[in-house]
């Protein structure tokens, strides 16, 4: 009688446990209520149970409510533990705060990998630091976006390849309606400085 009781306490105990909603989901209701304090609460005891996921939620929690620092903290924390997604917002956030060296950190792996989400940022950083050959290598994996190709043009330029630089703000112009005003403006300022007249005039009309 003893053991059937003890039993009996037992499956009561874990259907109860299955019931309990997740720290996690709590702090998702919390959250939609409006209540932050409880949703911080929450979603922390949720990472303390290992749930990756929680940490990103956290995050964004922290970046809706204008605290970056320790926004980055918990981005931080799940890129430590794999997630890619927090390594690609990890790197925007330090491209919005020109920590160029923090961009190449979180966006050459992503990078190498393929993901294009991360180009321009990266080879933005490159840039802003003079590192042009990597800024060229990596805005080169992307060269179809006009807003890439204007960095692009831009490296090349840095670089002394007035040749590829035409090329590139070229491209960006006679291939794309929208988008080209900077590509433009460069390479008018290109032209005036080569005192190529014939292209300047062919090319102004277009401002």
């Amino acid at each position: 009688m003893r053991m059937k009781n003890l039993l009996q306490i037992s499956v009561f105990v874990i259907l109860l446990n299955s019931c309990s909603p997740s720290n996690e989901s709590l702090a998702d209701k919390y959250k939609k209520n409006g209540d932050t304090e409880k949703a911080i609460k929450h979603y922390k005891l949720a990472i303390e149970d290992g749930s990756t996921r929680s940490m990103n939620k956290l995050a964004l929690l922290y970046v809706n409510n204008h605290n970056l620092s320790e926004a980055k903290k918990y981005y931080q924390m799940s890129f430590e533990q794999g997630n890619e997604s927090a390594a690609q917002i990890l790197a925007s956030l330090c491209a919005s705060n020109e920590d160029y060296e923090g961009t190449i950190k979180y966006a050459k792996t992503l990078a190498d990998k393929g993901n294009l989400d991360v180009i321009y940022n990266l080879g933005n950083a490159y840039l802003k630091l003079r590192r042009y050959d990597e800024a060229i290598k990596y805005l080169e994996l992307d060269s179809t976006s006009v807003f890439t190709k204007n960095l692009l043009g831009e490296a090349y330029y840095k670089k002394g390849d007035l040749v590829n630089a035409e090329k590139i703000w070229k491209s960006a112009v006679d291939n794309h309606k929208k988008g080209n005003a900077s590509s433009l403006r460069k390479l008018l300022k290109l032209y005036l400085k080569q005192g190529n007249t014939a292209q300047y005039n062919k090319y102004k009309n277009l401002k």
